[in-house]
């Protein structure tokens, strides 16, 4: 029984491209809905404060959405490759693998601030308490750990975009 490796390659590269795809428009969509969200609850604070109303909610919930953004706008940026590049190994790489290893380094970069972000998110399940909307810290603390991993993931699968174009130019 033989496997054809051009067939597998292929294969496994449509799946990457099809996740990568669902999961971009996926994270276009939570950045529409959290932004809609965090704008129309800005606006309705606004609009009840002149009624000396003021919901206590409402600010912790708008800089939990903010963070939410912050991390989605990051993986957009890895998405239309706008992010921040440190150009480190810019000149001692091969050009045809440069491209692949930083995206694979800052993948690794990532998947250890996961790492260190998960053990304060269980930390903070253990010692924390309740806060926002009767919601335990800890939950609203998992935005980094899920942030981190996201980017992670985002950035192996640019890794592995990156070694397909450079097979593919040979």
């Amino acid at each position: 029984m033989s496997i054809n490796l051009k067939k597998l390659r292929k294969f496994s590269f449509l799946s990457v491209q099809q996740v990568t795809k669902k999961l971009d428009t996926f994270v276009q969509a939570t950045i529409v809905v959290s932004f809609s969200l965090m704008a129309l609850l800005s606006l309705f604070s606004i609009l009840t404060r002149w009624f000396t109303i003021s919901f206590l909610w409402i600010d912790p919930l708008i800089r939990h959405l903010i963070l939410i953004i912050s991390f989605l706008g990051a993986y957009l940026a890895i998405v239309k490759n706008k992010n921040i590049k440190i150009e480190l190994f810019s000149e001692k790489l091969q050009s045809k693998w440069k491209d692949s290893f930083i995206a694979f380094l800052c993948s690794a970069t990532c998947f250890y601030l996961y790492l260190g972000s998960y053990n304060f998110f269980l930390i903070e399940r253990t010692y924390g308490k309740t806060e926002l909307l009767g919601l335990h810290s800890s939950l609203l603390v998992a935005i980094v750990p899920v942030g981190f991993i996201l980017l992670s993931i985002r950035f192996l699968f640019a890794s592995i975009n990156h070694i397909d174009e450079s097979h593919n130019d040979e």
